[in-house]
């Protein structure tokens, strides 16, 4: 069984949610899609919100750069908003090698050009749905193998 490791950028509402939902659903999301889905990693720099949400401390990483530069880590959950830095984020998950899942929708209205031009030269994907639908759009991802 195949393992797929994910990073998550942002714990607000919708990251905090997700985060909780890739955990307590981890069971079904394997017997649906025969993956497991591991959060290997959380970066964000409220303590609270981490606490709030149940982020084990092993899985808290500080730097975003350190979470991009983990080789087991095979997607980044862009859930940050904003157009600045969830840009940056974005490319450099990208040319890390890694797939990218965000519900910012701001993001790819303003941002789209760079951001597919970047997928097209890292060579993987970026997945998007609906705000809150980031649950669907892993499913998607992991059922893609």
């Amino acid at each position: 069984m195949k393992t797929y490791n994910v990073g998550i950028v942002g714990l607000g509402t919708v990251g905090g949610g997700v985060y909780k939902q890739l955990t307590k659903k981890a069971a079904l999301i394997k017997s649906r899609t025969g993956v497991s889905i591991k959060v290997k990693a959380v970066c964000d720099k409220n303590a609270k919100a981490l606490a709030a949400a149940g982020v084990k401390k092993e899985q808290i990483v500080n730097d975003y750069k350190k979470l991009l530069a983990d080789p087991d880590i095979d997607c980044v959950l862009e859930l940050v908003g904003g157009l600045t830095f969830a840009k940056t984020l974005t490319v450099e998950a990208l040319e890390a090698g890694k797939d990218v899942v965000t519900a910012n929708k701001a993001l790819l209205a303003e941002e789209g050009k760079a951001i597919f031009k970047a997928v097209k030269k890292s060579g993987r994907q970026i997945f998007f749905e609906a705000a809150g639908g980031v649950e669907l759009a892993v499913d998607r991802l992991v059922q893609r193998g």
